[in-house]
């Protein structure tokens, strides 16, 4: 967990009224007491918790996977929740997370008091999860007389059914991470300390060779990470200045930079090109009036709009979707530069231009080009440093499948064929 403490500059009728001065004030107790302070306005901080691990199935989601029976996940994804941020009722999965980066809900949340911050994911199960979590490992007793007798599992409220005892201990081993089996007519057999899998074989060499095994371990590993983690967030954190507490907040600008408590850069990504939208709308439009031709327009983008929009790149985590935006974003502008858009023809086909030969027309080259160089100039100084190497050899606090900056240094362009008519 990282704990970021950050001061935001909000004008004030004091006289502490900067930042180094309301840094000095903040760590100066006696000041604190002073009337005119209002360092705990001023003052904001965020609790970064890096997300919450994919390791657990809900009930709900179990029931569904073994019965057929409840709510698919599109069904679900379309019931009405309120936003923690803004308090405007959205879709849960469909809509929420947009919503949330659109400047009609950052308007809203300086009027909108949220009764308390939701942890990551705000999903049904959140509750179930913390419970699941955070409550000791649980030994299952059940009795499987014959391959003729069906028997549901063992642990509450599970829905899982079967006749078979390796089944039993296999689906025990996958859903119920932690716990342990004991089916009568085979006694406590052994568990292995690495998958917690119950056989008479898990002792051995060939057992643990084995996919099985390894995947498991990596889920159980999730979760002792994920355990520990909620242990930490579970505690109420509070910052005051004197007697006043200080707000606590989602995200936080960073040299103008959008920090997130979830760890992620997509709202520093979505910011960086709303941006760039609006630069390039008023530079765009001056240039067509000044009948610039292709190549002088290009350098031009590349000098004021790229700026603007690459901005903090370095450091940027960028997942696939992202990509598609920011090359989306990239291919929009060679188009009006080029004056060569996606067109409808009088017969109603489509004209779809290449986009390659767009920026090549522009002067342009691929956003991951130019994603590439930035990096590749931070990339030269940090991997000199110890702490770039001990990350490198680190594991992710969310999942194994968690992007991280240091395993995302070279793009691959193998998606850059996605979405090629879509932009």
């Amino acid at each position: 967990m990282i704990l970021v403490v950050g001061i935001r500059k909000i004008p004030v009728s004091s006289i502490y009224n900067s930042t180094y001065g309301a840094a000095e004030n903040l760590l100066s107790p006696a000041n604190s007491s002073q009337p005119h302070n209002n360092n705990n306005y001023k003052t904001e901080y965020m609790v970064m918790t890096g997300g919450i691990s994919n390791v657990y199935m809900s009930n709900k989601a179990r029931v569904r996977k073994n019965t057929g029976v409840g709510e698919t996940y599109n069904v679900r994804a379309l019931q009405k929740v309120t936003c923690d941020l803004c308090g405007k009722e959205v879709s849960r999965h469909c809509y929420l997370p947009t919503h949330q980066t659109k400047k009609s809900c950052r308007d809203k949340r300086a009027e909108y008091t949220a009764p308390e911050p939701a942890l990551e994911p705000t999903d049904d199960s959140e509750d179930e999860l913390k419970t699941v979590v955070a409550r000791e490992p649980v030994l299952c007793e059940v009795s499987m007389p014959g391959s003729l007798t069906t028997v549901q599992c063992p642990s509450i409220n599970c829905t899982y059914v079967s006749n078979d005892r390796n089944k039993m201990r296999n689906h025990f081993a996958q859903c119920h991470i932690g716990d342990r089996i004991k089916i009568q007519q085979e006694g406590l057999l052994p568990q292995c300390n690495r998958c917690g899998f119950c056989s008479t074989t898990v002792l051995t060499a060939k057992h643990l060779a084995t996919k099985k095994c390894a995947d498991l371990t990596k889920r159980r590993l999730n979760l002792c990470r994920l355990r520990k983690q909620l242990r930490v967030v579970a505690k109420n954190f509070i910052f005051k200045v004197g007697d006043n507490l200080i707000k606590k907040v989602r995200q936080f600008k960073y040299l103008g930079r959008i920090v997130d408590d979830s760890d992620k850069d997509d709202s520093a990504i979505d910011r960086s090109i709303q941006r760039a939208r609006g630069v390039w709308a008023r530079l765009g439009k001056l240039l067509a009036r000044e009948d610039a031709n292709p190549i002088a327009m290009g350098i031009f983008y590349k000098v004021i709009v790229q700026s603007v929009l690459l901005y903090g790149s370095e450091s940027w985590v960028i997942t696939k979707s992202k990509m598609v935006q920011l090359r989306s974003f990239h291919r929009r502008c060679a188009r009006h530069i080029t004056r060569t858009h996606i067109r409808q023809e009088e017969d109603g086909t489509w004209i779809h231009p290449s986009s390659e030969g767009v920026l090549e027309e522009a002067g342009l080259r691929t956003i991951e080009e130019y994603i590439q160089k930035r990096r590749d100039t931070v990339e030269a100084f940090a991997a000199t440093r110890p702490l770039y190497e001990a990350c490198s050899n680190s594991t992710p606090l969310k999942s194994r499948n968690h992007a991280v900056w240091w395993n995302q240094v070279h793009f691959s362009q193998n998606d850059e064929n996605e979405n090629v008519h879509g932009d």
